[in-house]
């Protein structure tokens, strides 16, 4: 028993020796590696005063460029002081976008109900009209603002030639799709009183085929809305 007690206070002993050595060796090797700024704040920030040594571990510079982005963050995401003093550019560019997207849109129709009067006529000639309003489709717009510059220069004209290639997939793919939905019988029955292709066009297929049209109108408009930005 009493060997027992002998070896435990020969380990506390030892233990009271060997601890501040190991501890102030592992201090005096860690201050060079941290640097004095942080060596200084490591002792302090395990206690209450942790945010008072962060402070000079992140140096002034640091410290006084955390101020404004904080200060920022606190900024609102939409400022109606900055829309009123801006009011006049934002109803031109609001009016510009409208008119052209509306052109487009207009001459995109116009020129689809073209080609589809030649398509419906002649169905050979379907699958070109098809073809190329593909091409004119997959043709990224800032390329298309590109090949048309040098011959209608930078101006209105340019924008509305191109949105108006990007519509003519979609107007004459849904307006052939609409018309070739009317019933046949209707169109026979139109036929048998003595209506004439145009006027079976006109005042037959076209009003039937109209909710078919305006879907494809929405899409191309969309579609040209979301061009006329770039």
């Amino acid at each position: 028993m009493s060997i027992v007690v002998a070896a435990i206070a020969g380990v506390q002993i030892a233990t009271s020796w060997v601890a501040p050595v190991i501890g102030s060796g592992l201090a005096a090797a860690a201050t060079p590696a941290l640097g004095p700024g942080l060596a200084a704040a490591a002792t302090p920030a395990l206690g209450p005063g942790f945010a008072a040594a962060a402070t000079p571990a992140l140096g002034p510079g640091l410290a006084a460029a955390a101020t404004p982005v904080l200060a920022q963050s606190e900024r609102a995401l939409f400022e109606w002081t900055w829309v009123v003093d801006n009011r006049e550019a934002i109803l031109e560019a609001t009016v510009e976008h409208l008119f052209l997207t509306a052109s487009a849109v207009v001459a995109g129709l116009a020129l689809s109900l073209v080609l589809c009067v030649f398509a419906l006529r002649n169905r050979r000639l379907l699958e070109p009209i098809l073809a190329v309003g593909n091409l004119l489709y997959t043709l990224p717009s800032l390329a298309a603002f590109a090949l048309l510059a040098p011959f209608t220069g930078l101006t209105s004209t340019t924008a509305i030639i191109a949105l108006t290639s990007y519509t003519v997939l979609i107007l004459v793919r849904n307006i052939v799709t609409g018309i070739d939905g009317v019933p046949a019988d209707v169109v026979e029955a139109a036929a048998g009183m003595g209506y004439r292709p145009a006027r079976i066009l006109l005042e037959i297929e076209l009003p039937l085929a109209l909710p078919v049209i305006i879907a494809g109108v929405r899409i191309a408009a969309v579609t040209v809305i979301g061009l006329v930005t770039v």
